[in-house]
């Protein structure tokens, strides 16, 4: 048993808009942590009018342990979602393709409370750009943004050799921190395209390395 993390896609076609949304399941094995996030997203489907699109990246997040172990509780600083893409465009060109389009909603709600923060990070070595989303216990979006951001630039220098981006987008996850089963980011993005060249665009370009070891 261990922690999985899994991001699924959602459109709602009436109004252009699309949401991303993560949740974290504590289970035996990747492929079982998909089947319960795709359970969710037709749950979901049924329930707040989205449609879901079918693209599942899943994240491995922890240790193993026996499988009648109890959770090992997420913790704050805990990173809960890890993806890797290759590209050629430079870091403000890269920031601006996928994560600050403009056309961005996402509500960081205010604690005191658990956050999630999404940053992006450079390794110029490899031509690879990393997303990561990470853990927070905070007073405030503000505060857990200040956190992550320490985080993160530590991380680029000293992991990487590479370089923090700056971007940084909160998500209140709630007042305890999340347990299996609990959605820890969402963001919607208005988007003109249709969902097929939405998803090829944004999310499964076809230079992703998904960080899914077990």
């Amino acid at each position: 048993m261990t922690w999985y993390s899994v991001r699924c896609v959602f459109e709602r076609p009436d109004a252009s808009l699309y949401a991303e949304r993560f949740t974290v399941w504590w289970t035996a094995s990747i492929d079982d942590a998909l089947v319960l996030a795709e359970q969710r997203a037709h749950a979901y489907e049924e329930t707040a009018g989205w449609r879901y699109v079918g693209l599942a990246q899943a994240y491995w997040i922890g240790d193993e342990a026996p499988p009648d172990a109890q959770p090992t509780p997420l913790d704050s600083g805990d990173e809960v979602f890890s993806l890797l893409r290759d590209s050629d465009l430079d870091p403000d060109g890269y920031v601006r393709r996928f994560f600050v389009t403009g056309r961005e909603r996402h509500a960081a709600g205010d604690g005191p409370g658990w956050f999630t923060v999404r940053g992006v990070v450079e390794w110029p070595q490899e031509g690879t750009y990393e997303e990561r989303i990470t853990l927070w216990a905070a007073e405030s979006a503000a505060h857990a943004v200040a956190q992550a951001e320490q985080e993160a630039a530590e991380y680029a220098e000293e992991i990487i050799g590479g370089t923090y981006l700056g971007v940084a987008q909160p998500f209140f996850v709630g007042e305890r921190p999340p347990v299996s089963g609990d959605e820890v980011f969402v963001l919607e993005r208005v988007s003109d395209d249709d969902a097929d060249r939405y998803v090829k665009a944004m999310f499964d370009t076809g230079r992703e390395r998904t960080a899914t070891a077990e």
